[in-house]
């Protein structure tokens, strides 16, 4: 460089860039200057531990920098389509692209880590990765190969360069049977041994989708449903859906108001009630197959709706097809009475056998029309229960007698009625 005069001073900027593989710590840098009427000797002056001065000849000038390392590692989750459903029991495949983004050497182990989700269990990991698990914890590591970076760093170094991928990594799971949810998200995170100041990159999910089940419904009542006797109502379960059910069915059924639970049957069906609701499990049915069950039930209401619901604790996603309803108009039961007598001369009134108060009622008309002068009528008398009947006058009468009781919200109403043809 130019001369200085005395007193003067000159300064010199040295940029200089840490390589990626170099490690954190306090690195020194030491200049010296050698003025050119002084000969060095072939003397390295920075090599000395000395304390110097802008007096010494020649002056040497020292500073230090501390050198951090920085490894943005990425991670990316993924699967083939293949996996974008998978029925319940079956493996899935999910893949990794773990990459280093710098501007540091990564510095090994890189490792992979994740927790799987409830329904999903570790299988493998593909090589290079050393894999293992423990329960639903999994952890994967990769070591990257040795090189020699430069005289400077004798000892080889493992380290992932900037920019650089590691091996592709892949864990085959294995899915629960039943399958209980919709999808099992499986997520994994990233880390080297060097520090990374963006972790919102280190962790990737991808959702390995379940192949749902489909119930359906089917709902219907036969018997007599008469009031105060039972009826049966018939529900027949069928798997409609692409595979088997390998959960526990539920059938629901709530009982209108007016009705009681009275036994169920059906192979392999096991009912309970709880006041109105009536609850029946099965196990799970093979693709294609139904099953029916049938519940009597005590009618105590004219008109009833019920209405019941299939469920499944496998994942389900169609629930439109789950529910089932039937109506049927129940009837109130005819009244009893004894029969009219064969003579109106004497006839029982009281009560029909269900305890309904009888009412009698008598007409009376003459068969032929009376001549001029002529009167005929009947005498009647009721006395304890009984009506006496009486025909008075010259011309044969036909006795009418209609007895009558009021219905209930159980029986209908009771009529009878007989007509005689009596002479005086």
């Amino acid at each position: 460089m130019a001369d200085v005069a005395e007193g003067g001073s000159w300064t010199v900027e040295v940029g200089v860039t840490a390589a990626p593989w170099l490690q954190p710590g306090t690195y020194g840098n030491c200049a010296s200057f050698l003025a050119k009427m002084t000969p060095n000797n072939g003397v390295d002056y920075c090599a000395t531990t000395k304390e110097v001065s802008v007096t010494d000849s020649p002056p040497v000038a020292r500073a230090t920098v501390d050198v951090v390392t920085d490894a943005d590692m990425s991670i990316a989750a993924s699967h083939a389509a293949q996996f974008d459903q998978v029925d319940p029991g079956n493996q899935a495949v999910v893949d990794f692209a773990v990459k280093n983004n710098g501007p540091s050497d990564a510095a090994s182990p890189i490792t992979v880590k994740g927790t799987l989700p409830a329904g999903v269990t570790f299988v493998s990991g593909t090589d290079p990765w050393t894999c293992s698990a423990a329960g639903q914890a999994v952890e994967c590591s990769w070591t990257p190969a040795y090189t020699k970076v430069g005289v400077s760093v004798p000892a080889p170094v493992s380290s992932l360069p900037p920019g650089e991928s590691a091996p592709p990594l892949s864990w085959t799971v294995a899915t629960a049977k039943p399958g209980l949810v919709a999808s099992y998200p499986v997520s994994a995170t990233v880390a080297s041994g060097t520090p990374d100041s963006k972790p919102a990159n280190n962790t990737s999910t991808t959702p390995i989708g379940v192949t749902p089940v489909d119930l359906a419904l089917a709902k219907s009542g036969s018997g007599s449903f008469a009031l105060g006797e039972q009826g049966v109502w018939t529900l027949s379960a069928s798997n409609v859906g692409a595979i088997d059910d390998a959960g526990l069915m539920t059938v629901v059924d709530t009982l209108p108001a007016g009705s009681s639970f009275v036994s169920s049957s059906g192979e392999g069906w096991s009912c309970s009630a709880s006041g109105q609701t009536v609850t029946c499990t099965h196990a799970g049915l093979a693709k294609g197959a139904s099953s029916q069950v049938s519940l009597t039930t005590q009618i105590d209401k004219v008109g009833v709706t019920n209405e019941a619901t299939v469920s499944t604790t496998s994942y389900e996603k169609d629930l439109a097809n789950n529910s089932a309803s039937a109506t049927v108009k129940v009837r109130r039961l005819p009244q009893t009475a004894k029969a009219l007598p064969a003579s109106p001369t004497r006839v029982k009134a009281g009560r029909t056998d269900q305890g309904q108060k009888l009412k009698t009622r008598v007409i009376c008309r003459p068969k032929k029309s009376a001549a001029a002068g002529e009167v005929s009528f009947c005498k009647v008398t009721r006395k304890a229960g009984v009506v006496r009947i009486k025909v008075k006058g010259p011309r044969t009468m036909k006795v009418t007698v209609i007895q009558t009781a009021k219905g209930t919200p159980r029986y209908k109403r009771f009529v009878q009625r007989k007509t005689w043809v009596v002479k005086p």
